[in-house]
């Protein structure tokens, strides 16, 4: 079986975001996963049934310019401009910046929304004009 075989399957029995596991020793006892933890694995799983590198970074992590303007598909330039004009958070380690991924994320998520809002308003304009 291969690994986005495995991970598909595995994938099948979390339909009800419950995952329990054993404890070690003589008398196992079963242990509820947290449901934050549960989603972790779900979004691993389906990015590993799709042939993708999965790799599981804590929201408090620092990471560089160049690692943010990969993640939200931007040049490293544009991204600099984005921190030196305060969009995203940052601070100087030296002559470097540093980022926190949950403020990359959150830049993203915030930005999607508004190119969805966007969206959405150039189409209902579009039908008023008769345009569509």
């Amino acid at each position: 079986m291969t690994e986005s075989e495995q991970a598909y399957a595995a994938a099948a029995a979390l339909p009800g975001g419950r995952v329990v596991v054993l404890t070690g020793g003589p008398d196992p006892q079963p242990v509820d996963v947290p449901p934050s933890v549960v989603r972790v694995v779900a979004d691993a799983l389906d990015h590993v049934q799709r042939g993708e590198h999965v790799r599981v970074i804590a929201d408090d992590e620092e990471i560089t310019t160049q690692q943010a303007a990969d993640l939200l598909n931007v040049s490293r330039p544009y991204l600099v401009g984005l921190v030196d004009r305060g969009e995203i958070p940052s601070r100087k380690v030296g002559a470097r910046r540093r980022l926190k991924l949950a403020d990359v994320l959150l830049y993203r998520d915030v930005d999607q929304a508004r190119r969805l809002h966007a969206v959405a308003d150039l189409s209902a304009e579009a039908q008023e004009l008769g345009l569509y």
